[in-house]
């Protein structure tokens, strides 16, 4: 968490594939609205409301229906602190793995993350 950005940058630029290759039947309008989405820049990647105005979506989208969420998404509790607990962090994706990989039973809750050690 705290040298994430030197070690991105020290990853250097790697030259993407161009998608019609990766994807040679795909309609062009698709592979532009996956480059657009596929940015790792976040200010160069285009938004959920710039991508439901893409052209893609010409035809099918029906504004009429659409709702805006009533809330903001709200993230863990633990992620909201100033200074982030590794160990905390490891836990709870110890425990979000744990839960996932838990074919058994499907019916439990996925484990709460407010920051609390169980």
């Amino acid at each position: 968490i705290g040298k994430a950005n030197e070690y991105i940058k020290s990853l250097g630029t790697i030259k993407p594939k161009p998608l019609d290759t990766i994807f040679p039947a795909a309609d062009p309008a698709v592979l532009d609205l996956l480059q657009q989405m596929l940015q790792f820049n976040p200010q160069r990647r285009c938004t959920a409301a710039q991508a439901l105005e893409h052209r893609f979506f010409n035809g099918v989208r029906n504004e009429q229906l659409e709702r805006d969420a009533a809330a903001g998404l709200v993230g863990p509790e633990f992620l909201d602190k100033k200074e982030v607990d590794l160990q905390v962090v490891k836990q709870k994706t110890y425990e979000e793995v744990l839960w996932y990989s838990d074919k058994g039973d499907r019916d439990k809750k996925p484990p709460a993350t407010n920051g609390t050690n169980r």
